[in-house]
């Protein structure tokens, strides 16, 4: 209600986190204090097209290559967070705030899913293949959903869109012989196909 108060209206709830003094997740030397301030933290992501809006780790808005010291600029997703305790809303976050514009195509053809598992299966070996060498030679990666979500992708000119993107989601872990390091284990985006025509995302990239 608090958030259609101020127009915004096409969100859906993505993540609520238990918050201390604006900790996520409660995690801090604090927490147990009873002058801390205990509350919840809310994350909304934006519906368009009927189609949520995935969030993302890159929030700075710049990216860098090392091994060539390239800097490029990154449209990270946008953010929305709410705070509320027992008093009522509190605090506001909105980062990355989008600007309305035109429909480029009000009508695309999404591709065949077949096609795009088969180019998944082609493009996985890529995705997480480290030129650099390492004690971990072997990964194990799994994938423990596929979704159809809305990705804010570069466009020249310093512009945006929004596209629709399949996000193969999951984790991998580090293996020496028989034994997997759980410490190493991320769950992130492991590989994005554009589903309009198969091609690969570089998230950290934005296109």
């Amino acid at each position: 209600a608090f958030l259609e108060s101020i127009g915004l209206t096409d969100i859906q709830l993505k993540k609520t986190m238990a918050s201390s003094d604006g900790y996520a997740d409660g995690i801090n030397d604090l927490a147990d204090n009873p002058d801390t301030q205990k509350s919840y933290e809310l994350y909304f992501v934006r519906i368009i097209s009927d189609i949520p809006v995935t969030p993302d780790d890159f929030s700075g808005g710049i990216s860098t290559d090392s091994h060539e010291q390239k800097y490029d600029r990154v449209w990270p997703a946008e953010r929305i967070r709410v705070w509320v305790d027992d008093g009522g809303v509190y605090g506001l976050t909105w980062s990355n705030m989008d600007d309305a514009g035109r429909v480029l195509n009000e009508n695309v053809a999404l591709l065949d899913f077949n096609q795009i598992m088969e180019t998944f299966k082609k493009q996985i070996f890529y995705a997480k293949t480290w030129n650099i060498e390492t004690e971990h030679t072997e990964r194990i990666i799994s994938i423990k959903k596929i979704k159809l979500v809305m990705m804010r992708v570069r466009l020249p000119d310093n512009q945006y869109a929004y596209l629709p993107v399949w996000d193969f989601v999951g984790d991998w872990t580090y293996a020496d012989g028989s034994e997997c390091d759980p410490a190493a284990s991320f769950d992130v985006s492991i590989l994005t196909l554009n589903a309009i025509d198969g091609s690969v995302i570089d998230r950290s990239l934005g296109y």
